[in-house]
């Protein structure tokens, strides 16, 4: 038996979907997996111990009895597309198939049980934002105060994306750790109303405002002080190639990737100029979802 769940990004909404706030994130290739197989003894193989998914196994143990389970990254532990919250929503996916719930997702008994793992001991929880997307192997719009889920598709004709691993690695839990809740909540607003605008230009296939509301995003990010100087640098440097028409850090301090937008005209150009700032195998095809 095989459980996948597919590599995750966020394009906007980090910081402020956990203050109620809402997120896009992105669902790409490759997948992450999950392969369980009988067995005399009960054993877990690829997921670190003091994990959220780990937790979670310890805690739900009686289910797996008997179960060989082998957590398979196709990153290879490089970071940056979600392998933890994967292992979450594999695990998770694994007990509901045991116990017999249907696959389904009631988002709120979900975040409720996610939350109070992967958020013990800290100020500000985890959105689940990226459990999410990743349980639905999909593009999603997430509003965190509703717990809504909104599927989108990349119905965007003239301009396409890719994302690049930067190499970089803040983890996400200690960096949530040591900021201020009040300092997030009290730029949550501002964020979120340009997430909001984000969603309005891709549900309305408006390119334009699409791109400069993503840009408006990282700029705010940034002027908040919530990107790494390392990501900023790439970013002022990847703006300057011809077709090119947005760059955001994604992830801890917009630290472990970067996604760009470009004109699907420029594609092979596009490529060809990023060859010279990441080694060519760092990068994802992100629309497809395959």
């Amino acid at each position: 038996m095989i459980i996948d769940a597919k590599s995750k990004t966020f394009l906007v909404g980090e910081y402020c979907v956990t203050c109620g706030g809402s997120a896009i994130v992105l669902c790409t290739g490759p997948r992450f997996l999950l392969r369980i197989k009988s067995s005399r003894n009960t054993q877990l193989r690829g997921i670190k111990e003091g994990s959220p998914a780990f937790t979670f196994y310890v805690e739900n143990q009686r289910f797996f009895k008997n179960l060989f389970i082998k957590f398979i990254d196709p990153h290879k532990k490089t970071g940056g597309f979600g392998a933890s919250s994967a292992q979450f929503v594999t695990l998770y996916k694994l007990r509901s198939n045991i116990i017999g719930e249907n696959n389904d997702i009631n988002v709120s008994k979900f975040l409720d049980e996610y939350r109070s793992i992967a958020g013990k001991g800290q100020d500000i929880k985890p959105s689940g934002a990226d459990c999410l997307v990743q349980f639905q192997n999909n593009h999603i719009y997430f509003n965190s105060n509703a717990n809504k889920i909104e599927n989108l598709q990349w119905n965007f004709k003239d301009i396409d994306f890719l994302i690049f691993k930067t190499g970089n690695k803040v983890a996400t839990h200690e960096h949530l750790r040591k900021l201020s809740p009040d300092f997030i909540c009290a730029n949550s607003d501002h964020l979120n109303q340009i997430v909001e605008r984000v969603r309005r230009a891709w549900i309305q296939v408006d390119s334009e405002n699409f791109v400069n509301n993503i840009m408006d995003f990282s700029a705010s990010l940034n002027d908040l002080g919530l990107v790494c100087d390392k990501t900023q640098k790439l970013v002022s440097k990847i703006l300057k190639i011809e077709g090119i028409l947005a760059a955001k850090g994604c992830g801890a301090m917009a630290s472990d990737t970067i996604i760009i937008i470009f004109e699907k005209k420029m594609r092979n150009k596009v490529i060809n100029a990023m060859r010279n700032i990441f080694s060519f195998d760092s990068y994802r095809l992100s629309k497809k979802i395959n």
